[in-house]
């Protein structure tokens, strides 16, 4: 269907640059983690986890909104 296409094109930009993002701070935590003892190591590793959850479950709501609305106001679009 239309709107599913629509909100799949819209979330993956977004992921991207969540990913990146993510990258760059587990970089940075890494260096950190090779400093500190292994199981203070884990238990950080166990917190991003988490917050990279969070973080990706918070954009789904707010994208969804919109491109659902999209094909009501514009139905000039063929997909």
């Amino acid at each position: 269907s239309a709107p599913e296409l629509a909100v799949t094109s819209c979330k993956r930009p977004q992921q991207q640059q969540q990913q990146q993002q993510q990258q760059q701070q587990q970089q940075q935590q890494q260096e950190q983690q090779r400093q500190q003892e292994q199981k203070e190591a884990k238990l950080q590793q166990q917190q991003q986890q988490q917050q990279q959850l969070q973080q990706q479950q918070q954009p789904y709501p707010q994208l969804q909104q919109k491109p659902y609305q999209q094909p009501q106001q514009n139905p000039k679009n063929p997909s």
